[in-house]
């Protein structure tokens, strides 16, 4: 991987932290559609908790930030499974989750190789 100047982050890290903020973007652009729908603050707060540990390059802010890169890869996989069986595979909502599952599978699986690589303090 590619070092950036002093600090010990990958392009990878950039990339995925970059990641994080557009689905922060994107969740905020939900909430207004659906103020009660408390999943969408949690997500929000979880992404934003994720970019912060992931930026600290510890073991611990990697590991958490897996685990939401993981929970919000079960839950694009629950709603594209709804989408599918009710129909509404056609839907917006069903391409932009399904894109949300290959890069989070993508995400986690960069996640574990860096951190059994030792790549985190």
């Amino acid at each position: 991987m590619a070092q950036n100047g002093n600090s010990n982050r990958s392009l990878g890290i950039y990339a995925l932290i970059a990641w994080m903020v557009v689905n922060i973007v994107l969740f905020a652009l939900l909430i207004p559609d659906d103020p009660t729908d408390l999943n969408n603050y949690i997500e929000v707060i979880l992404w934003v908790v994720s970019i912060a540990a992931l930026f600290t390059m510890r073991k611990a802010g990697a590991a958490f930030a897996t685990v939401v890169l993981c929970m919000t890869l079960s839950t694009s996989m629950g709603i594209v499974l709804l989408a599918y069986y009710n129909n509404l595979v056609m839907e917006p909502v069903a391409y932009v989750n399904a894109l949300r599952i290959a890069i989070n599978a993508l995400a986690v699986v960069y996640m574990f190789k860096n951190i059994f690589a030792g790549k985190f303090k």
